[in-house]
């Protein structure tokens, strides 16, 4: 074997080396869920449920001990009805249950609940497994099953 060959081969081995090292340390970032962070925000993150109104949050958090952690959300756990709501509806799907390896689902529906601002307070005024949840301008709310 010439010396330029074994030049060769050696700087292949460096570089799927440094491949391999580069890897191992980068893939568990990659994989994890949990990292996932796009423009300094945690697509799954606690903040989005400590961020819910005290009386929205304690209904949620009931679930915490059965899911295990990490307990958390993403942005479109919790979302306004329509700009300027009295309301907000959760999406259980966006929710993450250890326990369960996803959302908060059963029979192909997931678990949705609308809020309606009562003053200075939000009181629940629908709890469900369906497909999803819509509340209109007047505080009407429908309800879909999802079709498989």
């Amino acid at each position: 074997m010439t010396a330029p060959t074994r030049i060769i081969q050696w700087v292949a081995v460096m570089i799927a080396a440094g491949a391999m090292i580069a890897g191992s340390t980068l893939l568990p970032a990659i994989a994890q869920p949990f990292n996932k962070r796009y423009a300094g925000h945690e697509a799954w993150a606690g903040y989005h449920i400590s961020g819910l109104a005290p009386e929205i949050r304690a209904n949620v958090l009931r679930y915490e001990k059965a899911c295990g952690t990490p307990f958390a959300a993403t942005h479109a756990f919790a979302v306004p009805t329509f700009p300027g709501a009295q309301a907000v509806t959760l999406h259980y799907e966006s929710l993450w249950c250890a326990a369960r390896g996803g959302g908060i689902c059963r029979n192909g529906n997931c678990l949705h609940e609308v809020y309606v601002r009562d003053h200075n307070r939000y009181r629940l005024s629908f709890r469900g497994y369906v497909g999803e949840v819509r509340v209109d301008p007047s505080g009407h709310v429908s309800v879909t099953d999802k079709d498989y």
